[in-house]
């Protein structure tokens, strides 16, 4: 069975979230690849922030060009069967061409949006404590040098993740279903 790999990426608090979501309803199996992160973080008995959870990714990128993060995702996809991946927040150019050269049908989506709709986002979210303006930017910039983007630069499609919640979904299933 061929499998079909989505890989969403985008910046901070963009809708990768929502579309992951909107994606799994419709029957894609959903991996957030910053899971892997954050449970290496727990082992490690570090605590989970944001600024660890880049970091770690940062750590990961440099030393081991996601070597490990990508053998983790590849193990889980072997040991399920489903026909359609979603891949959330996929962070380098690396991690793509690693898909790509595994996978027939890898289709990357980029989810962006405006920084001043992502910190908003961001802030009211609080997935890890408060956000302030210049720590969100300084994400910004650590994600851009990872390469999310080049990632949005070469992206199949794009969702507009400055619209409401509802049209975001529905860009997302329409985009689905085109590649299933």
């Amino acid at each position: 069975m061929d499998r079909i790999i989505i890989a969403l990426t985008g910046m901070p608090a963009s809708g990768k979230s929502t579309v992951s979501k909107q994606m799994k309803e419709l029957g894609g199996k959903h991996i957030h690849i910053g899971s892997f992160i954050w449970n290496w973080l727990r082992r490690k008995k570090i605590k989970l922030t944001s600024k660890t959870s880049m970091r770690a990714g940062i750590y990961f990128h440099k030393l081991y060009h996601d070597l490990p993060i990508l053998s983790w995702l590849l193990e889980r996809i072997k040991k399920t069967s489903a026909r359609v991946y979603v891949l959330d927040s996929l962070r380098s150019v690396d991690e793509y061409s690693y898909l790509k050269k595994r996978f027939k049908q890898v289709h990357l989506v980029a989810i962006v949006a405006d920084h001043d709709v992502r910190y908003k986002r961001a802030k009211a979210r609080k997935r890890f404590g408060t956000v302030l303006e210049r720590a969100f930017e300084l994400r910004d910039q650590e994600e851009l040098q990872l390469g999310v983007g080049k990632l949005i630069d070469r992206a199949d499609y794009v969702i507009d993740g400055n619209k409401t919640v509802d049209s975001v979904r529905h860009q997302a299933a329409q985009i689905y279903k085109k590649i299933t």
